[in-house]
């Protein structure tokens, strides 16, 4: 629930606060970005639950203990059941504030073995030059969310 109201704070956030820098192109790579994504989600698939947990940003592992992770992860995952397609639907930047670094989310549309999901939401931060997952959020069809 804590990172769920993190990132909707940081959404709010960033849309209505002015850029404090510009950030370069370099950082702006959408096809890097969607490459970390899909690396990082493609642990999550693999149930390697730890591993997604160390390579997230710190404010996600300060939000979401590791233990909290992996149970939260294999009770969503035995609910949807294997991934049998994703697509990248959008990705948005969003320029950095006194308070949330550089970051840009993606949503996914995906469909899995048990479930077709609504959309899978990343949130990522762009912190020592790199990108860093920092939030991970599905919605289902019927409107319910898991983490």
């Amino acid at each position: 629930m804590i990172l769920k109201n993190f990132f909707t704070f940081g959404l709010i956030a960033l849309t209505i606060s002015i850029p404090v820098y510009s950030w370069s192109d370099e950082a702006r790579n959408g096809d890097e970005i969607t490459g970390v994504a899909l690396k990082w989600l493609g642990w999550v698939d693999e149930g390697r639950d730890e591993t997604s947990w160390k390579d997230a940003a710190k404010a996600f592992q300060q939000e979401m203990a590791k233990e909290k992770w992996k149970a939260n992860l294999k009770a969503l995952r035995t609910r949807l059941g294997k991934l049998r397609e994703r697509s990248l639907a959008t990705l948005t930047y969003y320029e950095p504030t006194n308070t949330v670094p550089l970051s840009c989310v993606l949503y996914f549309t995906s469909v899995f073995e048990h479930l077709t999901v609504r959309q899978e939401i990343l949130f990522l931060i762009y912190d020592n030059n790199q990108w860093k997952v920092a939030g991970y959020f599905v919605h289902f069809n019927g409107g319910e969310h898991g983490s």
